[in-house]
């Protein structure tokens, strides 16, 4: 039951409260220091565009939740309209790009992608998923890298369908593509194949793993080039948010599991990515875009889409789901480890603070 004091504490308050937390984790840890009026009024763009958008937006729901602020209530009115939409639409008209981003949202809300109920119906997200990628497998002309690079995401961390091949067929083709892709394309598709590498753990395995591994490292290389570049931008205003991602899933969480560190060390020696200078660019800018801060918003509180299967949802006791946990960064920890998955402690993840601390 709540406290007598956060019985008197506004929704509004209790969201920004969570998300402040994970600022202070950063500050202490000495990595990039957010700015709390930053992260507020980036919170209250958002919960604004989940009240008042006419058409429900996963990204927004999916930012929120990452944000630690996914139980005010417009954020469950937002997951209403989304189940609502899902089982009119997903059967219809919805793009591979639409279902993977519902189902991120739905992961990252506890909800279960392969049963989603609303209207008196439910349906298989997952399933219909799956079906479009492998159409766009066979036909791959038909989508976008982009929306391509969703699909095996999504897939990949629910562990479900054919993510592996898909994710060979897409590391080939941005080792092909290069800088061709654009920022956004690339950052999506460097965290679905670190998904996919870390999910790939055996032996028999390691070429496969080599390849992403090589792919993934290439692209964030070529980010932290055109960082320098620059000056902080990596592409434009509205694709930093997706790149940030990129560097932030390798980097290490603050006052984490020790591993994390070694792990984030490996990946960037000797380079080391400056999130200060990156961080700067995005602070220098008045973000007014639902979208550019749905992206934005995550990487500012060391979070990415890798962690939708990872908030905290103990205290939805009413729609609690266990899911399996992918590691953020790409390198496992050295072994011989016994180190529990991230969804168990000791995490290399670090949860987001109650909003009654």
């Amino acid at each position: 039951g709540r406290t007598p004091g956060e019985a008197r504490t506004a929704p509004g308050e209790r969201m920004l409260r969570a998300a402040l937390g994970v600022v202070a984790l950063l500050g202490l840890a000495g990595s990039c220091i957010v700015p709390e009026d930053t992260i507020s009024r980036m919170l209250q763009h958002l919960e604004s565009s989940a009240s008042t958008d006419e058409l429900p937006n996963p990204s927004i729901l999916l930012a929120l939740n990452l944000a630690g602020a996914g139980d005010s209530s417009s954020c469950k009115q937002l997951l209403q309209q989304l189940k609502e939409t899902a089982v009119e639409r997903a059967s219809k008209d919805m793009t591979s790009g639409d279902l993977a981003l519902y189902t991120l949202a739905l992961l990252s809300s506890c909800q279960d992608p392969q049963q989603v109920q609303a209207l008196g119906h439910t349906i298989d997200l997952l399933n219909r998923l799956q079906e479009e990628t492998d159409q766009e497998m066979v036909y791959l002309g038909t989508t976008t890298f982009y929306q391509f690079s969703l699909d095996i995401l999504a897939l990949c961390l629910e562990g479900t369908g054919s993510y592996e091949v898909a994710a060979v067929m897409l590391a080939k083709e941005v080792l092909n593509r290069g800088s061709g892709l654009s920022v956004d394309t690339r950052a999506v598709a460097a965290l679905a194949l670190t998904c996919a590498h870390n999910r790939l753990a055996t032996e028999d395995l390691s070429e496969l793993r080599e390849l992403l591994q090589h792919v993934v490292t290439q692209v964030a290389s070529a980010f932290l080039d055109e960082q320098e570049q620059g000056n902080g931008m990596i592409g434009n205003i509205y694709s930093m948010g997706l790149a940030l991602q990129v560097g932030g899933s390798q980097h290490p969480r603050p006052s984490c599991h020790p591993q994390a560190l070694t792990a984030t060390a490996a990946f960037y020696a000797p380079r080391e990515w400056d999130c200060t200078q990156a961080f700067s660019v995005v602070f220098e800018h008045d973000l007014q875009q639902p979208m550019a801060i749905a992206q934005v918003l995550p990487a500012l509180l060391g979070r990415t889409y890798l962690d939708a299967t990872s908030v905290d949802c103990t205290a939805k006791a009413d729609q609690g789901r266990a899911t399996a946990v992918v590691p953020t960064t790409l390198y496992p920890p050295p072994r011989p480890s016994l180190t529990p998955p991230p969804s168990q402690p000791p995490s290399s993840r670090c949860p987001i603070p109650s909003s009654t601390s």
